[in-house]
């Protein structure tokens, strides 16, 4: 994703040249979507060799990934920054349950700070209908992808709460999920972390 200027406003573009197909189901799915803790579609362009760009928003921190793994600026320098950050992607995947969609993509990557803590849900091109067969997890997913999707491409709405349950280890510890244990079975919980987060994990 890149910023770029549209019609004198600043925003958001996605361009996957190698995959157009990634980016018509991302169009598709938003452009029947409104939530205020969903990455808002704006525009798409495609071009006469058919490759598309979809305008978004501008996202000015970049995704949660980016902000948590690379970023030397300082973000969710607190435990509650990070919890009101996980809870708005919790709001958006509640409207997409609530909707009969899965989003069987949920990870740091899909989370998009568009300002300070101001956080919303992107990477809607794996949503499914809830009972549908989702694509198996790509590797760069897998820390955060449930064992249904990454084995038999299975994804549900308790897929995607396994898998916001990762994202909120990784939110509250600063670390992959999965990358500090050699078994799947549990992730270690941080004693300094507030009760109710541990209560959470």
């Amino acid at each position: 994703m890149s910023s770029a200027l549209w019609r004198e406003s600043r925003v958001t573009v996605r361009d996957e040249e190698e995959d157009t197909g990634l980016l018509a189901r991302e169009l598709h799915t938003l452009s029947r979507l409104a939530h205020p803790n969903l990455l808002l579609l704006m525009a798409y362009s495609q071009s006469l060799g058919g490759s598309l760009q979809l305008v978004y928003e501008h996202v000015q921190l970049g995704s949660l990934f980016i902000c948590l793994h690379e970023s030397t600026l300082p973000a969710l320098t607190n435990m509650v920054a990070k919890v009101d950050v996980m809870l708005q992607v919790t709001d958006a995947l509640i409207f997409l349950h609530s909707r009969g969609l899965v989003h069987c993509l949920i990870s740091s990557h899909a989370v998009q700070l568009v300002s300070g803590r101001l956080a919303k849900l992107g990477q809607l091109e794996g949503c499914v209908r809830a009972g549908s067969q989702g694509s198996t997890a790509c590797s760069a997913l897998l820390p955060w992808a449930a064992p249904e999707l990454w084995r038999r491409g299975q994804c549900s709405p308790a897929s995607d709460v396994y898998s916001l349950s990762c994202l909120l280890w990784e939110v509250t510890t600063g670390a992959l999920p999965w990358q500090v244990t050699e078994d799947r079975e549990e992730l270690p919980l941080d004693r300094r972390l507030p009760r109710y987060v541990r209560r959470l994990l």
